[in-house]
């Protein structure tokens, strides 16, 4: 018996250490201050999802880095929809009935300017690649393209 609780305490140890190894220790990106590794328009990203949407791996391609790490896309377009929290607000592009929306989830920091975005404005946001999931056509679940960490540039 005091066995397996040592075999446990030590896996539960091991755990730990690769938690805080790994996943803590993760870098941490400033995407605000980054230079953007792509610049598009909503449309341009838009029709290229649409293009690839049999073969999504190749819409990842042009997205992510060699590493498999989102890159830092600036994207320019006329708002659909904002979801405002109380800490974090997305902010949607593309109209859903048309196969492909983007979904930026904001910084915190930027929560209260995201607030005041209307339906219809015009706007440049930064924000990191995180990936596409392909849409249901049987559900009525448009694609979505999906980024996270956005800041208003």
């Amino acid at each position: 018996m005091k066995k397996i609780i040592l075999i446990l305490f030590i896996i539960g140890i091991a755990a730990a250490f690769y938690f805080w190894f790994f996943q803590y220790n993760k870098e941490h990106i400033d995407v605000k201050a980054a230079n953007a590794d792509i610049t598009l328009s909503v449309s341009e990203m838009l029709k290229d999802a649409e293009i690839n949407i049999t073969t999504p791996l190749e819409f990842d391609k042009k997205y992510l880095k060699k590493d498999g790490k989102g890159k830092i896309i600036k994207i320019k377009g006329i708002v659909n929809k904002i979801e405002p929290k109380d800490s974090v607000s997305n902010v949607i592009f593309g109209s859903e009935p048309e196969g492909f929306i983007i979904s930026i989830e904001m910084l915190a920091s930027e929560n209260e300017q995201v607030k005041t975005i209307q339906t219809g404005d015009i706007i440049d946001v930064q924000a990191l690649y995180v990936g596409i999931l392909a849409p249901d056509e049987m559900m009525e679940i448009p694609g979505t393209i999906l980024l996270k960490k956005g800041s208003l540039k």
